[in-house]
């Protein structure tokens, strides 16, 4: 099974402040106005952004270029920092995250149409089902059959049955001449509408079976 990566990471600082006042450095010793920098880690995949995290504020010292948090600097105000612990990360570094959901959408919405596109075209071929017709269904124990159709008036079909099932394999393997029963049972299109309803009825079409069913339809069809 396929399993995306994880994201990595890198820093950015999305906002930085200069100080008024002098501030000395615990590492170097300069006493000189420092800024304060709010960053977050951007993480990705290659060079899309997916998205940010991990926001946090820190005293940058120009002079040993040096990172420290704001507690080692008792005389930042306080309510400065927790408003800088508010900044929003920018729009751009959610873009990967965005083209997950719009793609994610569009799948959704092809699965749909292609399903409203098939089961119209299941029902139009219910209402114009004829001689010659191979119904393919599923039965309750989740395996496949076919029905061949020998005669239709309005909403009454002759079907003969197939005497043949299959699990996995395609229906074309016992859709011949020899596995239909000789018998011709009654069957209706409001069954069949049923049937397709519950998603029973898998497809309808004209198969090579009726080359020898029903020769007249082919003949017919040459004139």
């Amino acid at each position: 099974m396929f399993t995306l990566p994880l994201p990595k990471y890198f820093y950015r600082v999305i906002k930085r402040v200069d100080l008024k006042t002098a501030c000395t450095c615990p590492s170097c010793g300069a006493t000189h106005s420092m800024r304060l920098e709010v960053g977050c880690r951007v993480y990705h995949y290659i060079f899309l952004p997916v998205y940010a995290n991990h926001r946090e504020v820190s005293v940058h010292c120009a002079t040993c270029a040096k990172n420290f948090e704001p507690k080692y600097f008792p005389n930042i105000p306080k309510m400065l920092i927790a408003e800088l612990n508010k900044t929003r990360y920018p729009w751009y570094y959610f873009i990967g995250r965005g083209i997950c959901i719009i793609l994610t959408v569009l799948f959704i919405i092809s699965i749909v149409e292609h399903f409203i596109v098939s089961k119209n075209t299941l029902a139009n071929s219910i209402e114009s089902v004829s001689k010659g017709d191979v119904i393919v269904y599923e039965l309750e124990n989740g395996k496949k059959t076919t029905l061949y159709v020998t005669n239709e008036e309005r909403d009454t079909m002759y079907v003969r049955l197939n005497s043949k099932v299959v699990h996995k394999d395609e229906v074309s393997e016992i859709d011949t001449p020899d596995n239909y029963v000789k018998e011709v049972t009654i069957f209706t299109k409001k069954k069949l509408r049923e049937m397709a309803d519950e998603g029973k009825v898998l497809d309808i079409y004209m198969s090579a079976t009726a080359l020898e069913f029903d020769k007249s339809l082919f003949e017919e069809s040459d004139n």
